[in-house]
C-alpha cells in the first residue's frame, strides 16, 4: 500500500485541530490523512482496471406491477444527492411541484471556496433560489483578472476578466438554498442513504437506508433525479461497467499570510510554464501539471491553490507509472513555495487542504437514460466543467434548462380533466361585424326541411356558391 511522502505527512500535521477546517473529503477514515489514503486506493482500482466492475450490482430495478399504496413520503420528484442537488430540487419546488432531496449524510458544504462567472451565478437570482441580498453573502469576493498561460515566455500569458473571478462559500449557499427550499414546502432527508430504487409503471418507489430522518422509511415519487455524483450506482449501473476515457487527478490548498498580498486580488486560471516531464519519487510518472490561484474569502492574506493533471488511465502506460494522488500531493508541496513566491520566512499557515479525482466519458456523455423514471445531472450524467471536471460550475450554467424541461415533463404526465362539451362558441360581431340581413336570417326559425330535399343555408345560397359534399 503506497503511503504519504514526508511533505505531505508534515503539512497535514500542521493542520487546525478544528474539524470544520480539518474536513475529509469525502472518502471515508476517521482523519483527513487517512481519507487522502483511501481516494489513493479508488484511484489505483481505476488504473488497475478493477474500477468501476464489469457487471455492477443492480441497484435499480424494474417491476411490472403498480407501486404499493402504502408509503412514507409520497411527492413528485426525488432528488439524490444534496449538495448540488438541493439547487435542482429547489428550483422544481419553487415552479409548484412537490419534492424531496435525500442526502446519505448531512446536508452542508465544504468547507472550502468555490469560484465561478458572475453571470453564471446570476442563475440562482433568475431562478428565485437567492435574493440580491443572499447573492452578496454567499459570493462576498471578487476579484481578476485571471490569468491563462502556456509557457514561460511573457508573450504566452493571456489576461482574462468575468472568468472564475467570484469567490463562493458552499456552506453559505447551502443554507440560502436550503432555507429558501423548506420556507417553499420542500422536504430534507439527511443521513438516509439510498438502498434501492425500484421502477414501476406509475413511478418510483425508494427505499432509504437505516439513520436519520428516512430511517427505513419508502418514499414514492414520480421522477428520480440522480445528483450523486461520478460514483453513484445509478450511474454505474447504466453504464454497464464503461470504464471512463479520462480523470483528472487534483490537489490543493488554502493557505493564509502576509505573502498573498503581492498578488493584489489576481488569480491563475489555467496556467502551466513547464512542458510535460516525469514526476513522482520513482520519476517514473510522465505528466503535464496545471495550477489554478485565486483569493479565499478570508481577506486579501488567505489564498487558494490547486494543482491538477490529466490522465487517460487503462492507456500504453501501466498502472505505477501514472501520476497518483499521494505523488500529485508531494509534487504540490515541493513546487508550492516557487509557484507563490513564498520565501523561507515567510509564514505560510494552512488552514486545509483538499484532493480528489474525477472521471470523464468521451462516448455517452451526456449519460443518457437507461431507465424509466429516472434522470441523471451533474457529475453522475458526466455533464463538468472542461477545466477540473467539477459539476458546480456546470450545475449552473444547466439549472435553467434542467428546471425548464423537468417542469415540462411533469405538467405533460398529469392528466388534465377533460372539458365538457358545451354549444359551439359564437363568432364575435366585433371582428365579423354582420349585415341586418345576415341578422334576420340567424334570428329566424329555420323551416322544415321536407325528405330528400337539400337544407338551404342563408349564407352560402345567397351568394350563389354551390356547398360541398
Amino acid at each position: 500500500m503506497r503511503q504519504p511522502g514526508p511533505l505531505t505527512t508534515r503539512a497535514f500535521a500542521t493542520l487546525p485541530s478544528s474539524s470544520a477546517l480539518a474536513e475529509a473529503g469525502g472518502a471515508g477514515g476517521s482523519s483527513l490523512l487517512q481519507s487522502l489514503v483511501a481516494q489513493e486506493q479508488s484511484l489505483q482500482s481505476l488504473f488497475r482496471g478493477e474500477w468501476p466492475t464489469a457487471e455492477p450490482p443492480e441497484f435499480v430495478l424494474s417491476r411490472p406491477a403498480l407501486r404499493p399504496s402504502a408509503c412514507d413520503v409520497d411527492v413528485d420528484v426525488a432528488v439524490c444527492g444534496g449538495t448540488l442537488g438541493i439547487l435542482v430540487g429547489c428550483a422544481l419546488q419553487l415552479r409548484g411541484h412537490r419534492v424531496a432531496v435525500v442526502e446519505a449524510g448531512p446536508l452542508r458544504g465544504r468547507a472550502q471556496d468555490w469560484n465561478t462567472s458572475q453571470e453564471e451565478l446570476r442563475r440562482l437570482v433568475s431562478a428565485g433560489l437567492l435574493t440580491e441580498e443572499e447573492l452578496h453573502r454567499v459570493a462576498p469576493l471578487r476579484f481578476g483578472p485571471m490569468r491563462c498561460k502556456f509557457g514561460a515566455t511573457p508573450a504566452s500569458e493571456l489576461q482574462l476578466r468575468g472568468v472564475l473571478d467570484v469567490a463562493v462559500s458552499p456552506t453559505a449557499l447551502l443554507e440560502a438554498v436550503s432555507a429558501r427550499f423548506k420556507a417553499a414546502g420542500g422536504l430534507v432527508l439527511e443521513n438516509s442513504p439510498v438502498r434501492e430504487v425500484r421502477i414501476h409503471p406509475d413511478g418510483a418507489a425508494l427505499a432509504l437506508g437505516q439513520g436519520g430522518a428516512g430511517q427505513g422509511r419508502t418514499l414514492h415519487s414520480r421522477l428520480v433525479v440522480d445528483a450523486m455524483g461520478h460514483r453513484s450506482p445509478l450511474a454505474l449501473q447504466a453504464r454497464r461497467g464503461q470504464r471512463p476515457d479520462g480523470v483528472c487527478v487534483q490537489v490543493g490548498s488554502c493557505a493564509r499570510g502576509a505573502w498573498a498580498r503581492q498578488w493584489r486580488g489576481r488569480g491563475d486560471f489555467f496556467v502551466t510554464e513547464d512542458d510535460a516531464q516525469y514526476c513522482g519519487p520513482r520519476r517514473c510518472a510522465r505528466a503535464q501539471l496545471f495550477w489554478q490561484s485565486f483569493p479565499s474569502s478570508g481577506g486579501e492574506e488567505e489564498r487558494s491553490t490547486y494543482l491538477f493533471t490529466y490522465l487517460r488511465p487503462g492507456c500504453r502506460e501501466v498502472s505505477w507509472s501514472l501520476l497518483g494522488l499521494l505523488e500529485l500531493m508531494e509534487e504540490y508541496w515541493s513546487r508550492l513555495p516557487a509557484y507563490q513566491r513564498c520565501g523561507e520566512a515567510d509564514e505560510v499557515a494552512l488552514r486545509r487542504i483538499l484532493f480528489g479525482w474525477f472521471p470523464t466519458y468521451r462516448s455517452n456523455s451526456p449519460l443518457k437514460p437507461a431507465f424509466d423514471r429516472v434522470l441523471s445531472v451533474g457529475d453522475a450524467s458526466a455533464v463538468q466543467s472542461p477545466i477540473s471536471f467539477g459539476g458546480f460550475c456546470a450545475m449552473l450554467r444547466h439549472l435553467p434548462r434542467y428546471s425548464r424541461g423537468i417542469d415540462a415533463a411533469l405538467r405533460q404526465e398529469t392528466p388534465r380533466p377533460r372539458q365538457p362539451l358545451g354549444r359551439p362558441r359564437p363568432i364575435s360581431s366585433r371582428r365579423y361585424p354582420l349585415s341586418s340581413a345576415d341578422r334576420r336570417v340567424r334570428t329566424a326559425s329555420p323551416a322544415p326541411s321536407s325528405p330528400g330535399s337539400r337544407p338551404t343555408s342563408p349564407t352560402w345560397a345567397r351568394h350563389g356558391c354551390r356547398r360541398r359534399r
